[in-house]
């Protein structure tokens, strides 16, 4: 029983983790994207 609720809240955090990671990827391509259609717009 024990070992299951160790298991389950690492899995909780890695979800997390990676949920994060994630949106933080999602954020900079936004940015990087945004940046890009600057440059090539009023280039």
């Amino acid at each position: 029983m024990l070992e299951s609720v160790k298991e389950e809240k690492r899995r909780k955090q890695m979800e997390a983790v990676a949920e994060d990671l994630f949106n933080t990827v999602k954020g900079r391509r936004r940015g990087v994207a945004g940046s890009l259609h600057g440059l090539l717009t009023h280039g």
